[in-house]
């Protein structure tokens, strides 16, 4: 039990330090899906009721109760997003802002995942998943003609959470969590400071938030399971320091219009609601659907405050709506030691398309998905998934976010063409 437990912490403490870049959202808004390689194989259908990965203790921690033994899995994901610019921007003068009208603020991203379960008894579990549930990078040339809208955004998270697990009887049991969850923040934009060069401002900011998961999972009838999960909001005050690169030469009298300090934003991450099935058709193939509820209208605004003065330092309208996954896959065990897999989804955008912005040029995504898993040796597998998500594309109209009164305004105008490919890779280990 000793060596298990070791092992176990290992494979999980080896991946804090590389959750801290784990970024660009493989779902809609900002929010990662990418928590397991089987369930990338699958569109992540069966999230919330399959429970034959180790990521069943984020997503529906019920399912614990389906493992014996002790068990550590590792693995990661890797994103190749494209999110293609095409377009002009304008003061509200009517000048045209120089620039290239072409960008591609996809940037490829590695977001890695890593469990233990622990069996303290047949019917009482006992887990923990270290995960990146939220992130995004986009990033664009400092001479892109939407730098005045943003150049650089990230958002990257690390969720630390502890469940446990009991089956109540043969139909029913039940799981629960609290998650431990740091935010990192940073935004940069050009400032036009016409006819001066531009200024850039850079954000940066940090959070702990805490929140918990609750899940049940129930057999109503043999080979069929239903599982029921909610992941709560996790609310973040954001504080940080706001500065500004001026450029040589700037008049003292506008430089002083520029001050560096401290700063603070409030972003909530929303809560959700999981319904999940899963049906073992027979020894070798199931088929599995789920459908999630996200709370996204939670982001209404991003709104920076200056800590000394109380002063808004940016304000950008967000107005998300609430959205909705849904996924439908399958798994056919070819052999006792491979399996094939395979799913498509529907990730409904909450961005709506006067609110688009560049820092998240999120549209409607369809995926299709497909994976297979391999036993190398008794207790000891490896899973592959890979994603092709297609995108719609979508069209842009958005103020410039202005980070100081008194600085020109302006508009940013175009299109989007996006896709996002995705591939996964995970071992698991039995003790």
């Amino acid at each position: 039990m000793f060596h298990s437990r070791a092992a176990t912490g290992a494979v999980i403490a080896g991946s804090l330090g590389l959750l801290a870049a784990a970024p660009d959202a493989g779902a809609s808004g900002f929010a990662l899906r990418e928590n397991s390689a089987e369930g990338l194989g699958m569109a992540f259908a069966g999230a919330g009721s399959a429970a034959t990965d180790l990521s069943t203790i984020f997503n529906n921690p019920a399912g614990m109760t389906r493992f014996n033994g002790n068990v550590a899995e590792a693995g990661g994901s890797y994103i190749f997003p494209s999110f293609r610019f095409t377009g002009t921007a304008a003061t509200n003068t009517g000048a045209a802002v120089a620039g290239d009208g072409t960008a591609n603020g996809g940037t490829q991203a590695f977001v890695p995942a890593a469990y233990g379960l622990w069996s303290l008894s047949p019917d009482l579990k006992l887990g923990i998943a270290v995960t990146a549930p939220f992130g995004l990078l986009t990033r664009y040339s400092s001479g892109w003609v939407g730098r005045y809208n943003g150049i650089n955004t990230e958002l990257h998270t690390v969720d630390v959470n502890p469940a446990v697990a009991y089956r109540v009887n043969d139909w029913l049991a039940l799981g629960g969590g609290v998650s431990a969850q740091h935010e990192d923040v940073r935004l940069t934009q050009a400032v036009r400071l016409a006819p001066f060069p531009d200024a850039v401002a850079d954000l940066t900011g940090a959070d702990w938030g805490f929140g918990f998961n609750l899940g049940a999972l129930i057999e109503p009838m043999k080979d069929t399971r239903v599982g029921l999960a909610y992941r709560s909001q996790v609310y973040h005050k954001v504080e940080g320091n706001i500065a500004f690169s001026l450029p040589t030469g700037l008049p003292g009298v506008i430089a002083a219009g520029f001050p560096n300090s401290g700063a603070k934003a409030q972003l909530n991450l929303p809560d959700s609601v999981t319904l999940s099935a899963t049906h073992d058709y027979s020894p070798k193939f199931s088929v599995s659907a789920d459908l999630q509820w996200t709370h996204w209208s939670l982001f209404n605004n991003l709104t920076v405050v200056r800590s000394t003065t109380g002063a808004v330092a940016s304000f950008t309208q967000e107005s998300w709506t609430n959205s909705w996954f849904g996924a439908l896959g399958a798994t056919y065990k070819v052999t006792d030691r491979l399996s094939l897999r395979g799913g498509v989804a529907y990730d409904q955008s909450p961005v709506k398309d006067e609110f688009r912005t560049a820092r998240i040029p999120d549209q409607d995504r369809y995926w299709l998905a497909t994976g297979l898993g391999y036993e190398i040796a008794p207790g000891f597998g490896v899973d592959l998934g890979y994603t092709h998500i297609f995108v719609d594309s979508g069209t842009i109209s958005s103020a410039f976010p202005v980070p100081l009164a008194g600085t020109a305004t302006g508009t940013l105008t175009g299109s989007y063409q996006n896709h996002i490919d995705i591939v996964s890779l995970a071992a698991k280990l039995r003790f």
